[in-house]
C-alpha cells in the first residue's frame, strides 16, 4: 500500500513540474494595449580624440489598438501619445524636447505631430513584426512647413527616418515583443529569438536566450528572464561592436502582453584606446499603464 501511495505521489509531482505553458500573444480584437516607456542612457563618445559625455532621459507612451485578428496575426493601430527627451551635456547644459504643443524647434514639433499621427503594424503571436505601414507620414508631418532650405529639410528628414523610421522602430520594438517561444515550455526551459537592430551607427543582430521562471507567489503573471548578445553585421577591428542586454519580463497570463519589463543594455563601438570610441549604458523600464 505504501508503495502504491509513493507511486502516485511521484507521478503527481512529475506531472506538476513537467507541466508546459504556452507563452504567446493572444490579443483581443477591439482592445487597446499600452506601453509606457522610461529609458535612461549614459553615453560616452570619443571622436578624433575629443570626448563627449551625455546623460539622456526618454519617456513615452504608445498605444496599440487591435483592428483585426487573422489566424495568429494582429493588425494594430499604433500611436504615440506623448514623447519627452531630456539631454544633459558635458558642460551641464540641458536640452529638452517634448510633444506638448507645436514648436519652432524641429524635434519638439516632430514629436507633436508624431503623437497625432497613427500608423499600423502587423505582428504575429510570437511578437514578430512583418510590416509597418504609414510610419513615413510621421516624418512627413513632422517636417511639414519648416522654413528652411530644401537641402536642410532633406537632411532633417533623413536623420528622423534613421532614428524613428520603419527599420529603427521594428528593431527597437522587437526587443520587447519578439520574446515568445514557438512551442509550449516548462519552467526553466530555454528558447532563443533573433531580431535586427538598426540605427545610424549600428546594424546588428540581437540574439536572446530566454527561460520561463517560477511565478511570484503574490503576482498572477508569467515571469521570463533573458540574456542577449549583439552581433554586428559588418565589423572591422577598428569599429568592433560589443553589445549585451539582460531582460526581466512580467507577462499577463491571458493576453501575453507585457505587464512590466526591465531591460539593461551595454553597447561598445570601437576600442577604448583608439581615437574613435563610444560606450552606451541604457536602463529601460516598460509598463502597461
Amino acid at each position: 500500500m505504501k508503495s502504491l501511495v509513493l507511486f502516485f505521489v511521484v507521478l503527481c509531482c512529475s506531472t506538476l513540474f513537467a507541466q508546459k505553458t504556452t507563452v504567446q500573444l493572444q490579443l483581443q480584437k477591439g482592445k487597446t494595449y499600452t506601453h509606457v516607456l522610461n529609458s535612461q542612457s549614459e553615453i560616452f563618445q570619443k571622436t578624433n580624440g575629443k570626448t563627449l559625455k551625455i546623460n539622456m532621459l526618454v519617456t513615452a507612451k504608445i498605444t496599440y489598438k487591435v483592428k483585426s485578428v487573422k489566424k495568429d496575426r494582429y493588425y494594430l493601430e499604433t500611436q504615440y501619445r506623448n514623447m519627452n527627451i531630456s539631454i544633459v551635456q558635458s558642460d551641464g547644459k540641458e536640452l529638452k524636447f517634448n510633444s506638448d504643443k507645436p514648436s519652432e524647434d524641429v524635434l519638439s514639433n516632430y514629436f507633436y505631430q508624431m503623437c497625432r499621427t497613427p500608423f499600423y503594424i502587423t505582428m504575429n503571436s510570437l511578437g514578430e513584426i512583418s510590416s509597418v505601414e504609414g510610419i513615413g507620414r510621421l516624418v512627413d508631418n513632422g517636417i511639414k512647413g519648416l522654413d528652411l532650405p530644401e537641402e536642410k529639410v532633406e537632411q532633417i528628414k533623413l536623420g528622423l527616418n534613421e532614428a524613428y523610421g520603419e527599420k529603427a522602430f521594428k528593431g527597437n520594438f522587437e526587443i520587447i515583443t519578439l520574446i515568445y517561444p514557438k512551442v509550449a515550455v516548462e519552467l526553466n526551459e530555454s528558447w532563443q529569438t533573433e531580431t535586427a537592430i538598426y540605427s545610424k551607427n549600428i546594424q546588428a543582430s540581437l540574439i536572446t536566450n530566454y527561460h520561463l521562471e517560477q511565478p511570484r507567489i503574490d503576482e498572477d503573471y508569467l515571469q521570463v528572464n533573458g540574456e542577449s548578445e549583439m552581433i554586428s553585421n559588418e565589423q572591422t577591428e577598428s569599429e568592433k561592436l560589443l553589445g549585451s542586454a539582460s531582460l526581466h519580463l512580467s507577462l499577463d497570463k491571458n493576453s501575453g502582453w507585457i505587464h512590466s519589463a526591465k531591460v539593461d543594455q551595454i553597447i561598445r563601438i570601437g576600442n577604448k584606446e583608439d581615437a574613435n570610441y563610444s560606450f552606451t549604458k541604457v536602463k529601460t523600464t516598460y509598463s502597461d499603464q
